[in-house]
């Protein structure tokens, strides 16, 4: 990573350093600083719906180990196991397996618990997200981060998931120091990010256990306290059905003013828009399209707004 200079147009190399070398600890730093900074994290690896249930969690009663950070996608119903490493180590994929196994047993029940004991994680939203979902997706999602990985990591991964589908995402952390600071450049090293598309087409692909669940947009409707809830759900059964289930509705606009699509969920409390495409100037876009007190954050391919 390099520093350009606009005055004096130049540019210099910038100092990459080591967590170790400025005593940054796995938990005591690195995790916790991602903990308090969930929301700024999860859009930098490209997951703006996936809800934080806490760190430390513990995936089953036989054993003492605990995962160092559990998270919930509402998008595809189900669990995310998250494993940090610093420096890198060759047990960190095994690791981390081991805990999607014993997810995998979990249900939503198990889920609703585990999140109200933890109650950092405790959100009507998150909640409401997870008595949505019927049942919990047997599919559990690895997430590895370290600064570096060995070859044997990247290899297995690949074969997990050529063999078994089983879908892993390795980010590599590289620590830049500048103007007294640090700087985390997050890079994704497995899938590689050309690659990435196919890999979440074979995801798709994979059989999901459902559970006829009778419940209908009529049903939900009582639920979301937001004004303008009964408008915005009618505008949008206009045009589909969309999933009751879930609460959204997929691909609700495809292809207008530049975005590529757009995707309804209806939460408890506020309205999402998830949005894949890029706009000049967001703020005045979104503010002039929807309103001029909605709020948005930004992802590595759209934009995420609450209304």
């Amino acid at each position: 990573m390099i520093q350009f200079d606009t005055e004096t147009k130049s540019i210099a190399k910038l100092s990459e350093t080591k967590f170790k070398n400025e005593n940054i600890l796995e938990r005591y730093d690195f995790q916790e600083a991602i903990v308090k900074n969930w929301e700024d994290f999860r859009n930098e690896i490209n997951l703006p719906e996936c809800f934080l249930i806490g760190s430390e969690i513990k995936p089953h009663d036989s054993v003492n180990n605990a995962i160092d950070m559990l998270a919930f996608d509402s998008n595809s119903n189900r669990l995310i196991v998250i494993e940090i490493k610093r420096d890198k180590n060759k047990l960190q994929l095994l690791q981390a397996v081991s805990y999607a196994a014993m997810l995998s047993e979990w249900d939503k029940e198990k889920l609703k618990s585990v999140v109200q004991d933890n109650s950092s994680s405790l959100s009507e939203d998150l909640m409401s997200a997870i008595e949505a979902e019927e049942p919990l997706s047997k599919h559990v999602k690895i997430l590895l981060l370290a600064e570096k990985y060995d070859p044997e990591v990247i290899i297995s991964s690949q074969w997990l998931h050529d063999q078994y589908g089983l879908d892993i995402n390795a980010y590599a952390v590289k620590a830049i120091k500048f103007d007294g600071k640090l700087i985390l450049d997050i890079e994704q090293r497995y899938p590689l990010k050309e690659l990435s598309e196919m890999y979440d087409l074979r995801i798709k692909k994979q059989p999901i256990s459902t559970t006829n669940v009778n419940i209908s947009w009529d049903d939900l409707l009582p639920k979301f306290k937001f004004s303008f809830a009964k408008e915005a759900l009618e505008l949008c059964r206009n045009e589909k059905g969309g999933d009751p289930q879930r609460r959204r509705f997929v691909s609700f606009r495809s292809n207008i003013d530049g975005l590529a699509w757009i995707i309804v969920g209806f939460r408890t409390n506020y309205l999402n828009l998830y949005i894949k495409g890029k706009v000049d100037d967001p703020e005045r876009f979104f503010q002039s399209k929807i309103s001029p007190g909605v709020e948005f954050s930004e992802w590595a391919e759209g934009y995420s707004l609450n209304q």
